[in-house]
């Protein structure tokens, strides 16, 4: 698609604004790509911090001011939808859109940071979080079924989220999501949490 796009498009398109033609999805096989007529541009630009249902974020990061996919041993480089988010050299997470030109990240993410504040947190954020079945479910996508079955059978807020805990484990992205989760579902504690850790560092 890139070659095509610099070989044949380019000359014509150069300062056009390229609509993303499908994204990587959450399905299976051909499921996996979502097409065009079941999202708009707009919805794209109006999302580009938010989360979108059916969107799969996709683990990647950024080196010497460029964007990679992570797709096990392999490494792609993608365009990024936003050029003012590839600012840091860190690991990231993005929406995968296709392009005439390509693949393009969408919606970059810095995931390091938050999986830091995940984990820095961990005590409060077991025995403080009130909205646990809300957060569950915001990474039920992410759960394996015979272990989110275990975590919501569990009797009381504090077990469920110790046993969540153990889930996070998995990696950057799914600690980033249960991040955006608290960010949504337990403001005033991120909140507070964030202001302890400023006085802790001074």
């Amino acid at each position: 698609m890139r070659e095509s796009y610099e070989r044949t498009y380019q000359k014509y398109l150069r300062f056009r604004y390229l609509v993303p033609l499908f994204f990587l999805g959450n399905g299976g096989g051909l499921q996996r790509l979502v097409h065009q007529t079941d999202f708009t541009s707009l919805f794209v630009e109006e999302h580009e911090t938010a989360e979108i249902p059916g969107f799969q974020r996709i683990q990647g990061e950024i080196r010497n001011h460029k964007v990679f996919a992570l797709r096990g041993p392999d490494q792609i480089e993608v365009l990024p939808h936003n050029p003012a988010s590839v600012y840091n050299t860190d690991l990231v997470s993005f929406y995968l859109g296709f392009t005439i030109r390509g693949p393009v990240a969408y919606n970059i993410r810095y995931v390091k940071k938050s999986a830091q504040f995940v984990d820095k947190h961990k005590k409060n954020i077991i025995e403080r979080v009130e909205k646990v079945d809300l957060i569950i479910n915001d990474l039920r996508p992410m759960i394996p079924t015979e272990q989110y079955s275990t975590i919501k059978a569990a009797s009381t807020n504090n077990e469920k989220m110790e046993k969540l805990y153990t889930i996070l484990s998995a990696g950057y992205e799914i600690k980033d999501t249960f991040y955006q989760s608290l960010l949504k579902n337990e403001q005033g504690l991120i909140q507070d949490l964030t202001k302890f850790g400023k006085k802790s560092s001074n």
